[in-house]
């Protein structure tokens, strides 16, 4: 078997040697190296406090709830209120870099 040699920064794919002459080569599919980590980090505001949030691709709402201390287990209002960037907001909206977000008993 026959690998190519190339940058570091590019994918691999190994290419198999015709068995019979005359057979054209065709590339094997091997696996892309995955960078170390598809974790990504951003920086939100949760009333008022700065917030990092690590380990995760992708961020929703729901996730501030692993970062910022706040007890959904104790009901302390008749409503919640969670507001991103000034917006009534779901459980499931995506959350950017420099999110503005809101949560409290009303």
């Amino acid at each position: 078997m026959y690998t190519p040699k190339t940058p570091a920064s590019q994918p691999t794919v190994a290419v198999e040697e015709p068995s019979i002459p005359g057979q054209v080569a065709t590339p094997a599919p091997t696996p892309i190296a995955q960078t170390a980590s598809n974790d990504s980090r951003i920086v939100v505001i949760v009333n008022g406090q700065t917030v990092v949030m690590t380990g995760k691709p992708n961020y929703i709402f729901v996730d501030v709830f692993e970062f910022y201390p706040f007890d959904l287990s104790k009901v302390q209002g008749t409503e919640l209120v969670i507001t991103l960037n000034g917006v009534k907001a779901e459980f499931v909206a995506p959350l950017l870099d420099g999110s503005i977000i809101e949560v409290y008993w009303k």
